[in-house]
């Protein structure tokens, strides 16, 4: 990667070389109440305006049938996981996620870390057993953001 940051010495274009940070979203994620009258959720992203996922959140919430979304959470760097307990509820976090390109190794173990953490905590939290139903890296926010 090379960005123009400026003229050097001599007129010449000074650069940077170093690694390339990930370019993340604004996240939301609401919960509210499916069609069933169970526990549901909605996330949606937006990679400019932190505004415009909560907006769109409230649009997706409503095309999804999910009535009385609450914004439960904003978040734009790291690792979004929500796990499903046995009685319906949800237990979600945000864990470490590498800040470069360069960090694929770092980025699957993230994930995988991720997912056992959040079904631990959720099993610690609700005494019971838990299934994972989101894992998301807040630089994956295509199809969340419409």
């Amino acid at each position: 990667m090379c960005v123009d940051v400026g003229a050097g010495d001599a007129g010449q274009a000074a650069h940077y070389s170093g690694p390339a940070p990930i370019h993340t979203a604004h996240w939301v994620l609401a919960i509210g109440s499916g069609s069933d009258g169970r526990s549901a959720y909605v996330l949606a992203a937006d990679p400019v305006f932190a505004e415009d996922a909560e907006k769109l959140v409230f649009r997706r919430c409503q095309s999804a049938g999910v009535r009385d979304c609450r914004i439960e959470r904003r978040f734009n760097a790291g690792v979004f996981a929500l796990a499903e307990a046995a009685d319906g509820g949800f237990v979600h976090a945000i864990y470490p996620y590498p800040e470069f390109t360069s960090e694929r190794r770092q980025a699957k173990r993230a994930l995988k870390d991720a997912e056992k953490a959040i079904i631990e905590a959720c099993a610690q939290q609700t005494g019971g057993s838990c299934k994972l139903k989101e894992i998301r890296p807040s630089n994956e926010w295509n199809g969340y953001d419409h």
